[in-house]
């Protein structure tokens, strides 16, 4: 699969590893969003992790096409695996 690496939104406050994952492990995110125009939200189970994409962003729209390609929540939300390297960069794996 691909990889996008990603950058938070202006509500990165939440741009962080969950504590009870290593640097390079991957978990699953949700990613959630609406239209073409509105930002993705991003978060994990704990919610540790939780930041949002912006349009125009650097794999907002690999990961929206993601969103829209998933029929089980009518194209609205998608499981996918991230990682955070050492330096705390979130590397999203949209297939």
């Amino acid at each position: 699969g691909s990889s996008t690496p990603s950058s938070p939104g202006a509500a990165g406050s939440g741009y962080r590893k969950p504590s009870n994952v290593q640097v390079g492990e991957k978990f699953y995110i949700k990613v959630q969003g609406g239209g073409p125009q509105m930002p993705l939200m991003i978060y994990d189970k704990s919610r540790e992790c939780s930041f949002s994409v912006s349009p125009n962003s650097p794999g907002f729209e690999e990961l929206r096409k993601a969103v829209n390609a998933e029929p089980t929540w009518q194209g609205r939300k998608t499981f996918v695996m991230a990682s955070f390297d050492s330096k705390g960069v979130c590397t999203v794996y949209p297939s």
